[in-house]
Parts: C-alpha cells; structure tokens; sequence
C-alpha cells in the first residue's frame, strides 16, 4: 500500500491529478490505517503519507491521516518541505487550509530557508504555476498576518 501510494502521488507529479489517482491514494491510505500502520511510517521516496495526500489534494486521505494524527510537521530528509510545502508547491488550497487547521506552521522553513509561500509562488519541478498557487499564496498570506 506505501508504495502504490508513492506510484500514484509519481504518476501526478507534472500534471493535475485525476481522480482515479487520488482515489488510489485515498485507497492506499486507507489501507495503511486499517491494518494498523504507524501514519507516520518511515519516508517514502523521501515523502510521507502526509505528503503526498497534500501535494495530490487527496482531502479523504489527509483527513484520515491528521485523525490518526499524522505528522504536520514531518520533513524530508533530503530538503526539510513539510506537507505544507507539499501542497503549496502543488496548489493545492484545500490541503493548505486543512494542514493551516490542524496546526502546520506557515513560517516553517526548509532547508534552503524556504517558507511554504515561496514555495506557492514557484511551483513544484514539472508542475506550472495555476489559480490553485494563487488560493495558496493568499492563504499563507492572510494566516503569516495573523
């Protein structure tokens, strides 16, 4: 289940995904949590659940996690991106508010000392900037002001 997880968040990655994928990685998760594994379980390619559930907008997914009180504040290894990273990279505003929600520190940086709002203005690698980085650059902005 981890690792068709980490195939549908791949096969996402440059495009907007379809809701077969998110409906994979809803499955996955699912999965994951019924039988009992740790949500917080070691990287995936470098990504958690957690983070992949943001990047894709996976809203089932991410609540089941954050239920199971999965890691908001879980860092890759190789560039420290939270899950906020994640979605704000992806433009993924329903992930940013859930994540904002549960606790996700907007200011957090990564390794290179970027915020998730940076990461909203750029994108992610193979993913162009849309209305969905716009959403999450105002969010972060309005949640940075409080």
């Amino acid at each position: 289940a981890l690792l068709a997880a980490r195939t549908a968040y791949s096969a996402a990655r440059t495009r907007s995904p379809c809701s077969t994928q998110i409906a994979q990685l809803v499955h996955c998760v699912s999965l994951c949590v019924l039988s009992g594994a740790y949500v917080d379980t070691a990287p995936l390619d470098d990504g958690r659940l957690i983070h992949y559930a943001a990047a894709l907008g996976a809203q089932d997914a991410l609540a089941l996690l954050l239920s199971r009180s999965a890691d908001v504040g879980a860092a890759c290894t190789t560039d420290g991106a939270l899950p906020l990273h994640f979605a704000a990279a992806h433009g993924q505003p329903s992930s940013v508010r859930m994540l904002l929600a549960a606790g996700a520190q907007a200011d957090a940086p990564d390794v290179s000392g970027l915020i998730p709002l940076e990461y909203a203005l750029r994108g992610s690698d193979g993913c162009t900037p849309h209305e969905g980085h716009a959403a999450c650059h105002e969010l972060l902005l309005r949640h940075l002001a409080r």
